[in-house]
């Protein structure tokens, strides 16, 4: 990334850069998975170096989901809703506590069962400030039964 002079960004301040990546399955906590040069000028000093830092996993991967383990349904597996019943692909987190309605389900082939622990990745990877506690409550789809759900964590 080359930022504009005069681009807005102050000193002294800390700024984040969220990237989304694959990291091969072997990989683990003690491997770099990226490096990051903060340059100066790229005219004046193209290879002037005034940081570097690793960047590695906090934990390592896991293997991908494959047939007969639990998945959301390809098409419309997880539609955000916005408490009136209206599917929306954008909703403004505006009450205080935040909360997320959505619907989910299971693929056909791979359902989502009893004991199932669930992942939800929130997408743009942004800034989120994830607390470790939250709540979660089942609201069942007519004719179906909720289980109990047994414990909610978020992980950021």
């Amino acid at each position: 990334m080359v930022f504009d002079p005069k681009n807005g960004l102050e000193a002294a301040a800390t700024y984040q850069i969220v990237m989304n990546i694959v990291v091969a399955p072997e990989a683990s906590t003690a491997d770099r998975v990226l490096g990051v040069w903060s340059m100066d000028d790229t005219v004046q000093l193209p290879y002037g170096v005034v940081e570097f830092a690793d960047a590695r996993i906090n934990r390592d991967p896991a293997a991908a989901s494959g047939i007969g383990e639990p998945r959301f349904m390809s098409s419309a597996g997880f539609t955000l809703m916005d408490g009136t019943d209206e599917l929306r692909d954008l909703i403004e987190l505006d009450t205080d506590p935040l909360s997320l309605l959505f619907r989910l389900k299971g693929d056909g082939e791979s359902r989502i069962t009893a004991g199932c622990t669930l992942r939800i990745f929130l997408w743009p990877l942004t800034v989120w400030n994830i607390h470790t506690s939250c709540i979660a409550q089942c609201f069942p789809h007519s004719g179906h039964q909720c289980g109990l759900i047994q414990t909610c964590l978020g992980e950021s």
